[in-house]
């Protein structure tokens, strides 16, 4: 089966405390270079890996910027 992933960098200034989905997904917030060495499947390592490199180009965007 394929699947197809679109990454997309969000400015979070928090989390509701309620959502469809809550109870069903484990959230941890993390910088990307620790996403990209924690997360197990190589694909998405590859990908996010891929985002840091198009971030760093991105005046608008710095993994500094994300809390962990």
């Amino acid at each position: 089966m394929l699947y197809s992933v679109s990454v997309h960098l969000l400015n979070v200034q928090g989390i509701a405390p309620s959502y469809p989905e809550k109870g069903e997904r484990r959230i941890k917030w993390v910088l990307l270079p620790v996403a990209a060495r924690e997360v197990a499947n190589p694909t998405l390592r590859r990908i996010i890996a891929s985002v840091i490199i198009h971030a760093h180009h991105d005046r608008h965007f710095c993994s500094d910027d994300v809390a962990s």
